[in-house]
């Protein structure tokens, strides 16, 4: 039995991709026999210690700036209290996920003091961007600072996708490989779908889901189905699901056929997804490997997606879905397309990725790649 302890600057009831990573692998470790450990941020003043599902979970107290997205260390008595309490449990390996956080600097300094295997997971391929353009040169500073400040304390990092490594070798950073983001198929009751959705009563259906942020690409999706309908294809549906600071923009595309439904759990993804011909994503945004890509695949859903990170590995060829030749409202109209005047190819790709997901993107799988490198590395 091996312990491992994370550290995310984000985590559950928070939502995320890095929230939902942290949370699906550690409960699949713990499934597996294994001790889990995890070092978060507290949200709303609820810092403390807790036990969630069988795993130990310290919430150190923080500021929540960029509204809740970036927390900052209070190193006030609460948190020495508890990072003491931290800093004296024996593991066998310390996890951070991400490169940006204060919280991550901490993990790789404490493990390198305690003489502990120390992983950096990255789940970005490009620079943060706020979508500010006076900002962002800050930010990028702040992140090339940052990077190298943990790069000198010589972490084994990985990322989630091989685009992901190809961005961290392209900042001087030689990864160790792929810990890959997966999907838990019992979370999806999805039916199959064949070459048609059995409910659709005769709508084409195209679903996005996730964070609203222009940088996603959700309102040139939002566009290209406003002109798909005033070409006459009157019978696509866009739904949205989903928040965030573009939902105001996006509020003004809704009409009977663009549809904004809202964040949505689990349970009504499943749905959305059990009605959903194509989901689309076609995002600018620095993904690491998007989620829901996973959760559209594991529902037999067709994919159009732009060039991000996890889409080598998903897509990798036109038998599984559309990439996208870029982001551009006609470049998305004709992915959207391919498939509405080609139900057979729907169905044919749909199947595929599906499979594709089921025998190569599950938690166990990644979970194994986590325990090799313990044996590799002597852990324990």
């Amino acid at each position: 039995m091996y312990t491992f302890m994370f550290f995310s600057a984000l985590y559950l009831p928070h939502l995320g991709g890095v929230e939902n990573y942290t949370y699906k692998l550690s409960s699949e470790l713990v499934n597996q026999g294994h001790r889990v450990i995890i070092v978060t941020s507290a949200i709303s003043n609820d810092e403390g210690v807790y036990k969630e599902g069988g795993i130990k979970v310290y919430r150190l107290p923080t500021i929540a700036a960029m509204g809740g997205r970036f927390p900052i260390l209070i190193k006030n008595s609460i948190y020495w209290k508890m990072w003491t309490e931290i800093r004296s449990i024996s593991a066998d390996c310390v996890i951070a996920n991400t490169r940006y956080y204060q919280l991550s600097i901490e993990a790789i300094k404490l493990a390198k003091e305690k003489n502990i295997n120390a992983i950096l997971i990255d789940h970005s391929t490009s620079y943060l961007r706020t979508g500010n353009k006076f900002i962002d040169p800050f930010v990028r500073l702040y992140e090339m600072l940052v990077t190298r400040r943990i790069a000198k304390m010589n972490p084994d990092f990985y990322s989630v996708s091989r685009l992901g490594m190809s961005w961290l070798k392209s900042l001087g950073i030689n990864p160790s490989g792929v810990l890959p983001n997966a999907v838990d198929e019992k979370d999806f009751s999805c039916k199959a779908k064949n070459n048609v959705v059995s409910e659709s009563n005769g709508k084409f259906y195209v679903t996005y889901a996730g964070r609203l942020l222009q940088e996603k690409g959700i309102l040139k999706l939002c566009a290209a189905v406003r002109d798909l309908i005033s070409e006459g294809y009157k019978d696509i549906i866009l739904k949205v699901a989903g928040s965030g600071p573009a939902q105001k923009s996006v509020k003004k595309y809704e009409s009977d056929n663009i549809q904004i439904l809202g964040r949505l759990n689990s349970k009504e993804m499943a749905g959305l997804f059990n009605l959903t011909h194509v989901f689309c994503l076609p995002t600018d945004y620095p993904e690491g490997f998007p989620t829901v890509l996973l959760e559209a695949a594991i529902c037999e859903t067709g994919i159009v997606v732009s060039n991000t990170g996890g889409v080598e590995e998903l897509l990798p060829d036109k038998k599984y879905g559309i990439v996208l030749e870029d982001t551009s409202i006609e470049s998305i109209k004709k992915g959207i397309l391919s498939y509405y005047n080609n139900r057979e190819y729907l169905a044919l790709s749909a199947a595929n990725v599906k499979q594709h997901v089921k025998e190569n993107y599950s938690w166990d799988k990644t979970a194994g790649r986590l325990i090799r490198y313990c044996k590799e590395h002597n852990i324990g």
